[in-house]
């Protein structure tokens, strides 16, 4: 983004001449200023969303926003199976928005999928649609929902934006990934390798934040150092409950990571330890999966994608 120059006597006067008219410089100088740092914002222009997220696309940025917002379809997951074609979840493939794939080993379905408020709207915080993802009881039960169609891809470019926020009811009992994967019913897998082809966040039972990047089986896995505390509805007000959790695709073979709309990470292509999936078409996602026998529950505000054209 090209700088504006502020305006001074060699840019404003011709040399050997005066101006006619009385100038307030000061007041469009301290404006020029402030839109100078905004272009030169490394928060703006890497895509940490500090509350400004469109700044720096392209007018042609394909956005994707699910804020958990509609219930419609998400309370009773079967009848999204049988015969709602418009529901938002589904374990039917193409049925719903999101594909939902359920591990209940034990057979007690006690799994819970629920796109709206979950506190009733008693937490000021909990407004604008936090969704809750439940699952069975017992041990390597899991929960994955994925969104239908890959439509997202790390292209050469083409800069690319994701960002979500969310809780973790307990964290020493729940393995986590968020992120954009190929697709999967686990996109977490054994020990965190997730799906081949995927960028995104992961917990391994330990509450430590891990950002991975895997292309072709090929996996970097980082701890971003930020960690997790148990939490829920009632305690989103608490520190290390929630977090915001993004990262910045360049185009040119980096990405940022950012937590808290902080920088944490910055990784780069080098075609042998660290390797982008940039030649895979991705789509939103998440599991939650258990390590013992209670049911386990992700608390997801919104998940946030973007993408030049």
């Amino acid at each position: 983004m090209a700088l504006l120059d502020r305006i001074v006597k060699a840019n404003f006067v011709p040399p050997g001449y005066g101006p006619k008219l009385k100038v307030y410089d000061y007041w469009y100088n301290i404006l020029v200023d402030v839109l100078n740092d905004m272009a030169t914002d490394e928060r703006i222009n890497s895509g940490n969303f500090d509350s400004r997220p469109m700044l720096g696309m392209s007018p042609t940025t394909t956005i994707f926003m699910e804020d958990f917002v509609d219930s419609y379809g998400c309370l009773d997951l079967a009848l999204a199976n049988e015969s709602d074609p418009a529901a938002t979840f589904s374990e039917v493939a193409d049925r719903g928005k999101w594909l939902v794939t359920i591990v209940d080993s034990a057979g007690t379905n006690a799994e819970t999928v629920m796109g709206k408020p979950v506190d009733a709207g008693t937490s000021a915080g909990a407004q604008g649609g936090w969704a809750e993802f439940r699952t069975c009881n017992a041990d390597n039960d899991a929960l994955t929902a994925q969104l239908n169609g890959e439509s997202f891809k790390l292209a050469t470019n083409k800069k690319l934006w994701f960002e979500t926020q969310f809780i973790i009811e307990d964290v020493s009992e729940s393995e986590v990934f968020i992120g954009l994967a190929d697709t999967g019913t686990d996109l977490y897998g054994a020990l965190g390798v997730g799906v081949q082809n995927h960028v995104g966040f992961m917990l391994d039972g330990d509450g430590n934040l891990d950002f991975s990047i895997d292309e072709g089986g090929v996996q970097s896995k980082t701890d971003t150092t930020v960690n997790f505390v148990d939490g829920s509805m009632a305690t989103l007000a608490t520190a290390n409950v929630k977090h915001k959790c993004g990262f910045y695709w360049d185009g040119l073979g980096t990405i940022k990571v950012y937590v808290d709309d902080v920088l944490y990470l910055t990784k780069v292509d080098d075609a042998s330890t660290i390797t982008v999936p940039d030649g895979t078409c991705l789509s939103p996602g998440f599991t939650i999966l258990t390590q013992g026998n209670t049911d386990e529950a992700l608390f997801i505000d919104y998940i946030y994608v973007a993408q030049e054209r």
